[in-house]
């Protein structure tokens, strides 16, 4: 967030008060939105009130029923999390010989964020799942 108001308020000012516009600020920022978001979407994966969900009818279920809906949830995440994961490595590997238009930059940088993100959500998944599992055999 900080490289964001950094690269927009230096291409404010550069542009308007100085005259001079910067041709790097729109693309560092848009680049950095792009890092801020996934890596955001990674960290909400297994938390309690992380990402939006509907649970109108998960709460009406009986405790065996609301175990089994999370644990399906939880494996359709982890699915989505793997396909964003290979998906992310394969689209890395195509795009090897890509550079950004105005800093020239490997857009294998600006990619690497897709299976990062990945990883970090499987690995947060799992420790969601373990930690779930053991207060579950708790109670």
């Amino acid at each position: 967030m900080i490289a964001i108001i950094l690269a927009v308020g230096l291409g404010v000012v550069f542009r308007y008060v100085l005259n001079s516009p910067l041709f790097w600020s729109d693309e560092i920022s848009r680049y950095a939105l792009v890092w801020m978001t996934f890596l955001g979407g990674a960290s909400l994966v297994g938390r309690a009130e992380g990402h939006v969900k509907v649970d109108y009818f998960v709460d009406i279920m009986s405790p065996q029923m609301k175990r089994f809906a999370n644990l399906f949830a939880a494996f359709v995440v982890a699915g989505l999390l793997c396909l964003i994961t290979v998906g992310g490595v394969l689209w890395i590997l195509k795009s090897t010989h890509a550079s950004s238009p105005a800093m020239g930059v490997p857009m294998i940088f600006v990619y690497a964020v897709i299976p990062i993100s990945g990883v970090i959500g499987i690995a947060r998944l799992i420790r969601y799942l373990l930690s779930d599992t053991t207060t579950a055999v708790k109670d």
